[in-house]
């Protein structure tokens, strides 16, 4: 990277400028694992709007989602406790199928 800074730096831009040539509604509808989503209870510009949310609720199979009191969009950060308690919740889910 080091070596080629400009060149990476132009390849980021154009990521960030990319858009998907398709909706990604058809992807989500093969997706047959269970999908929980856990959103901060302070709403922030970077969070998941409503409608965001209830097309999840629509398009996957299984989804669930969760309210984390005292966060905002960076759960792993604010709340990490609350993140590990729902992966060891799915993972103890899993093993009792």
């Amino acid at each position: 990277m080091e070596r080629d800074l400009r060149g990476t730096l132009r390849t980021l831009r154009a990521m960030q400028g990319a858009t998907e040539p398709t909706t990604i509604d058809a992807d989500l509808r093969r997706v047959r694992a269970p999908v929980r989503l856990l959103v901060g209870d302070h709403r922030t510009p970077h969070a998941p709007t409503d409608e965001q949310v209830q097309r999840l609720q629509h398009t996957l199979a299984q989804v669930r989602v969760d309210t984390v009191a005292r966060a905002g969009t960076m759960l792993h950060e604010e709340r990490a406790d609350a993140v590990i308690a729902a992966v060891l919740d799915m993972l103890h889910a899993a093993r009792e199928r």
